[in-house]
């Protein structure tokens, strides 16, 4: 089962110095509604609360969702394949993929 954007969010605490180190290099998905207090420890958030998220065009939304899973690993450092399994939980993102990805560990090596 997925999730759109709109109806989530998905928080994030970089993974690295600076950060409580008990949420650095974390990520959850939360549903829209979730109480502040459960959503203040992570320093970032996409999805219900971006305006983006409620855009009607998928193209949009789904570049939304890209965008911020390349912040996520290229600016603040989360492990790409744990990135990359949270988010095909949410609609648009596992239909912006390629079909044999969406099931795919991308940040494994091949051997």
């Amino acid at each position: 089962m997925t999730l759109s954007i709109a109806d989530v969010f998905v928080c994030w605490t970089p993974d690295r110095d600076g950060y409580p180190a008990g949420f650095r290099g974390k990520a959850r998905i939360f549903p829209a509604g979730t109480a502040e207090a459960d959503l203040a420890p992570f320093a970032y958030r996409a999805g219900h609360c971006d305006s983006v998220a409620h855009d009607p065009r998928l193209e949009v939304r789904q570049a939304h969702c890209l965008r911020a899973s390349v912040c996520m690993t290229q600016r603040d450092g989360l492990d790409v394949d744990v990135v990359h399994r949270l988010w095909t939980g949410i609609t648009e993102y596992r239909s912006a993929l390629a079909d044999d990805l969406a099931e795919a560990s991308i940040g494994a090596n091949p051997t």
